[in-house]
């Protein structure tokens, strides 16, 4: 089935949707996924740092101040609400959110030029690992139709506002890389950026990301070195920039 101008399948059997009530249900191995605020959950597990529910509650907070809050004042609010975190890092994220859609667009223009894709509009382009969206917001320039991804329905949220302060229309789905919920084939461009760190299997989850990614397609990948800032897990990869040459 389509969903927002998105083919969606079920990410355990990959058989059809159908809408049920106001939920989905797979065709095939029948099992039901919630369509919460908008924005299907198609997760067969959670993310490594809160569980299905508490991340859904979360996420609905945040929806609910959505209205009455800017995308700042919104990321503030979440932070409030996230006593792990640190004031002095709240504000170190906040500034790296604000400025993640000037940081993505010098991203696709090197990963355009690196891979002989051009600037111009790609049919198709996911975002696994999408966040609060300013990847998508990036690439809406370069693509007929986009949809993003993420494990983590919170974040989504957030993301979601972005969209609406950029006035795009771009569907996005709760879903696991390792699982996605798309047909074989189904984009064009596939874009990783600081994702790939974060998750359970990294193997199984390029390889869905090649699964849904048509033949002659493009994946992008970026992510950080273990020496990265922050608290998030990396992958351990070290980082070594040669000298310029003397002249």
């Amino acid at each position: 089935m389509k969903y927002r101008g998105i083919e969606i399948c079920c990410p355990s059997c990959r058989s059809d949707l159908e809408h049920s009530g106001g939920d989905l249900k797979c065709l095939g191995c029948r099992r039901e996924y919630p369509i919460i605020a908008g924005i299907p959950d198609l997760r067969l597990f959670p993310d490594p740092y809160i569980d299905m529910e508490a991340d859904r509650k979360k996420g609905l907070q945040v929806e609910a101040r959505m209205g009455e809050l800017n995308f700042s004042e919104l990321v503030d609010y979440y932070y409030s609400m996230t006593s792990v975190v640190p004031p002095q890092h709240a504000r170190q994220y906040k500034n790296g959110l604000l400025a993640a859609v000037d940081r993505a667009k010098a991203s696709l223009s090197v990963w355009h030029a690196a891979s002989g894709a051009g600037g111009g509009q790609a049919a198709s382009v996911l975002d696994v690992g999408c966040g609060t969206a300013p990847l998508l917001v990036a690439a809406a320039p370069h693509a007929k139709r986009l949809a993003g991804v993420d494990v983590a329905f919170r974040w989504l949220m957030i993301g979601k506002k972005r969209l609406l302060e950029a006035g795009l229309d771009i569907p996005l789905f709760c879903a696991c890389a390792e699982a996605l919920p798309f047909p074989d084939g189904e984009f064009a461009r596939v874009i990783l950026d600081s994702s790939i760190e974060h998750w359970t299997g990294q193997k199984e989850g390029l390889e869905e990301c090649h699964r849904v990614m048509g033949s002659g397609g493009h994946l992008f990948l970026s992510t950080p070195n273990r020496y990265s800032l922050g608290p998030d897990p990396h992958m351990g990869c070290l980082l070594y920039t040669s000298p310029s040459p003397r002249d």
